[in-house]
Order: structure tokens, then C-alpha cells, then sequence
């Protein structure tokens, strides 16, 4: 089993939001704006945290420094 790092984070472009971590970078979640908010959905869609998370990445990414 893989672990999964996220952070949320608040971006001057993207708001609040939350992110997969994928060093060097992260990959913004669709969506969701906290951490919560994520888990809630992934037990509502009864799948696994990183399962759900890897569904939701959307094409925005951030340095991660």
C-alpha cells in the first residue's frame, strides 16, 4: 500500500485548495478545498484516499519548495 502526501494549501490563482504531493511538484485536486472535504468524498464514492485523489488530479501544478 502506497501512501499518499497531500497539503492544502492557499495559492493567490488557485485559492484554497488541496494538492497531491509528486515531488518536485504538486498536482492540484479537482473539487475539494480541504482535506476533510477530500476524505468525505472518497468514503462517499467508497473507494481508497489515493484511489480517489489520483481520479481528481486536474492539470494544474505548483513547484513544491
Amino acid at each position: 500500500m502506497e501512501s499518499v502526501r497531500l497539503v492544502q494549501l492557499i495559492h493567490p490563482q488557485f485559492s484554497r485548495r488541496v494538492a497531491l504531493v509528486k515531488e518536485p511538484s504538486l498536482l492540484l485536486l479537482k473539487d475539494v478545498t480541504s482535506v476533510y472535504e477530500l476524505a468525505l468524498a472518497a468514503i462517499e464514492e467508497k473507494r481508497s484516499l489515493g484511489e480517489y485523489c489520483q481520479s481528481i488530479v486536474s492539470d494544474a501544478q505548483l513547484d513544491y519548495d
